[in-house]
């Protein structure tokens, strides 16, 4: 084979001509850089107002994101102009709200304008416009339009539920409609055992106080709780009864009933029906259920039930004659303290004097008795209880005459109760509620 020799100056020139005509006609262009729409821009400017401002309390970021003569027009407030103040009106809010989150559902920007659609929740903690913290925890929503000008936000107006904040925090009571439609909607889900809409209308941070379990249950096992309930009893249903609304607390006074069909409390199913009277107390915060309380007579359940014998119970007779009843002149609400105060002193002639001739007690687990039959009770349970004391704590006047009472007995098993030997042992019962009319 022949050998080919190349000049180094021959190698030279070849590479010259190659690299002429690379530059000439090059292989890759570098494509110009896509500039970002305005808008986009525009968008990222509130993004930062959001997150950077509000949520981390970052104010220093205004100088970057706010115009000099910022100007912030709203609802609850005259304009607040000037940068500064904008930051004064911030700190307020967030020393009121120290966990303030906002959230942006949605953004729209069109020329030198965005929209934003947002929700917001927060603690109060702090006094805001004077109403002090009351530790209540509130959602609202808003909407809010920017003007950019020069790359910062120059003026913002935003219309959001300010009436809606205050009647979460319990400064403005919910319109009675409003409260009035959440419950029906519960009790609809309740009587078709629909437990996902029934929690709906509870608040995140809602409890069930089923007074016959120590511990309130939180939202998570309030469902539990009525599943296993529309378990056990597959035609579980709420009855209509005795209501009141006052402010942001229902009462509802009214049986429910319900067939044993399967396993409840470790017991078989029996087949058996049971009606029985129920008191529960709904707080609202908002449009939501903040807290249910339910008194239950459990006692009379499993009477029904056959898993507990029925007491076998003296003649409900008085051992004295009773006074006749004496006028108080007293309020409902004070005529209901007086009530107790003469219950404690176990002074039953006094007391017996503030019952109606025509009264009609529900007494758990003895039933409806009259006036004659409560007053023999309560002398058989002092005799078993002979320190019983009874604590209100909580009373509310709920209009018409009627007193929502709940109490706390105490005292000492030391004698024989309703024919059951005295045991010695400390009580404490959380009663009630007695809902009594005072006439």
């Amino acid at each position: 084979m022949r050998r080919v020799s190349r000049s180094p100056m021959v190698v030279g020139l070849l590479l010259t001509l190659l690299l002429s005509a690379c530059q000439a006609y090059p292989l890759f262009v570098p494509p110009e850089p896509t500039p970002i729409p305005q808008t986009e821009v525009n968008k990222e400017i509130v993004r930062r107002h959001v997150e950077e401002y509000w949520n981390q309390g970052r104010l220093e970021v205004a100088k970057e994101i706010h115009a000099p003569d910022y100007t912030f027009h709203e609802q609850t407030n005259p304009p607040i102009r000037g940068r500064d103040a904008y930051d004064q009106f911030a700190i307020m809010y967030r020393t009121a709200f120290p966990d303030l989150h906002f959230t942006i559902e949605e953004l729209i920007a069109k020329g030198d304008k965005v929209v934003e659609r947002w929700s917001c929740t927060a603690t109060h903690q702090g006094e805001l416009m004077g109403i002090p913290p009351t530790g209540k925890r509130a959602r609202t929503t808003g909407i809010s339009i920017f003007r950019i000008a020069d790359g910062k936000i120059a003026e913002e107006w935003t219309n959001w539920s300010a009436l809606s904040l205050l009647q979460q925090l319990g400064v403005v009571p919910m319109p009675a409609a409003v409260l009035n439609q959440v419950h029906q909607g519960f009790e609809e889900a309740l009587n078709a055992h629909d437990v996902d809409r029934m929690l709906s209308y509870f608040a995140e941070d809602a409890v069930y106080d089923y007074v016959p379990v120590p511990t309130p249950l939180p939202k998570k096992e309030i469902g539990k709780f009525f599943a296993s309930v529309f378990q056990s009893f597959p035609d579980f249903s709420s009855l209509p009864g005795r209501e009141f609304l006052v402010g942001n607390i229902r009462v509802l006074e009214h049986p429910v009933e319900g067939t044993h069909q399967a396993e409840w409390m470790g017991i078989p199913p029996t087949g058996k029906k049971f009606p029985t009277p129920h008191i529960d107390i709904f707080e609202y915060e908002g449009d939501k259920i903040k807290r249910l309380t339910t008194y239950i007579d459990i006692s009379r359940i499993l009477i029904q039930l056959g898993a507990m014998p029925e007491p076998e119970l003296p003649e409900l007779k008085p051992s004295f004659e009773l006074p006749d009843p004496e006028p108080t002149g007293l309020s409902p609400l004070q005529a209901d303290i007086e009530a107790n105060a003469r219950w404690n002193r176990h002074d039953l002639v006094a007391w017996s004097k503030m019952l109606h001739p025509d009264i009609d007690v529900f007494l758990a687990p003895l039933g409806p008795v009259d006036r004659a039959g409560v007053v023999a009770a309560t002398e058989l349970y002092f005799q078993g209880v002979p320190d019983d004391y009874g604590k209100v704590t909580r009373r509310i006047d709920l209009g018409n005459g009627w007193v929502l009472a709940e109490v706390v007995w105490t005292g000492t098993n030391t004698g024989p109760y309703f024919g059951v030997p005295p045991t010695g042992r400390p009580v404490n019962v959380r009663g009630g509620p007695t809902s009594t009319r005072m006439a």
